[in-house]
Order: C-alpha cells, then sequence, then structure tokens
C-alpha cells in the first residue's frame, strides 16, 4: 500500500501550513541516525514564484516545528516531527527570484540539546521531583510534554548540573 507524504511547518499538523507542493524534485526526503547522535531529517524546498515564502511569512527560520506525516486509506500518521536545525538559502540555476532551501531538521530532542541548567538537587528528593522541576524551568514553553516517569524513586546524592544541556540531565 502506497501513502501520500505530507510535511507542515508549525506548531501542529492541526495549526500549521503544509509545503509538500515545494518538495523539490522527486520528493525525496530522508532522515537518519548515526552512533551516537540524534534523528536527523533532510529535505530541499523550491521557491521558484516567492509563493512559499509568502505562506511562511517571509522566513524559513532555525527552531521552527516541522511535522511529516503519512496517509494511507485516509489515516493520516505523523512519521517525524522535530525542529529546524539548518537553513541553507540558495538562487536556483540562474532563475531571478527563484530560490531553494536545503533543510535539515532534528527530532524533538533537539530542544533539549538546546537548553541549559545550572542546579543542584538535595538528595533524598523524588525523580519526578526533580524531573519536573527541569521540565517546568527550561522546556515546558517549547511544546514538549512527558509522561511514564516513575516518581517514587529517591535520589541517594544530590545531584549537580554546572552546567548541562536538558538532554544530559
Amino acid at each position: 500500500m502506497t501513502g501520500t507524504i505530507r510535511i507542515y511547518f508549525g506548531p501542529s499538523v492541526a495549526v500549521s501550513i503544509e509545503v509538500t507542493s515545494w518538495v523539490s524534485g522527486d520528493g525525496s526526503l530522508q532522515w537518519t541516525k548515526s552512533v551516537n547522535q540524534n534523528w536527523q531529517c533532510q529535505f530541499v524546498l523550491r521557491d521558484l514564484d516567492g509563493t512559499l515564502l509568502t505562506a511562511l511569512s517571509g522566513r524559513l527560520v532555525v527552531l521552527q516545528p516541522y511535522w511529516i506525516t503519512e496517509t494511507i486509506s485516509a489515516v493520516q500518521t505523523v512519521r517525524f516531527s522535530g525542529l529546524i536545525t539548518q537553513v541553507v538559502e540558495q538562487g536556483y540555476q540562474g532563475t531571478k527570484g527563484a530560490l531553494t532551501f536545503s533543510i535539515t531538521g532534528g527530532g524533538w530532542s533537539t530542544v533539549c540539546d538546546h537548553r541549559v541548567i545550572t542546579q543542584v538537587y538535595d538528595a533524598g528528593q523524588t525523580s519526578l521531583a526533580v524531573i519536573t522541576d527541569i521540565f517546568n524551568n527550561t522546556i515546558a514553553s517549547d511544546g514538549i510534554t512527558f509522561a511514564d516517569v516513575d516518581g517514587f524513586t529517591l535520589t541517594p546524592q544530590p545531584l549537580t548540573f554546572n552546567p548541562s544541556t536538558v538532554t544530559d540531565a
């Protein structure tokens, strides 16, 4: 069964701008993961007449959320999502005003790689209290949620993050 791939830019699929029609060439898009690295997604958008930039209010920005979905038999499933980590803009084959955008995006862990925490947590706190504090003070406003935390495990010794990324914490 063949599905339809779509790409969206925005805070969620429901509240976003579909950019699928601007995907370059054969529509190739790839996601990869190297050892000890986060997932990455790469694709190229081609804007021959300025309509892409108009649809995106004139900008493609790093740390903008994106979503890649696949629809099979009218069921849409998110296959990859995260934040744009790099945008390379180039002119397109000498065509005046035409641009290509090589997009690299990471998964949602990208947010945690860019947030730093400097904090000491006393021994005896629950893991849920530590995780909740880190979450509330660093990434809660980025649309990330957490679940299934064993909140009853106690920290046996003080935890010192000075400084550490949220990923490392």
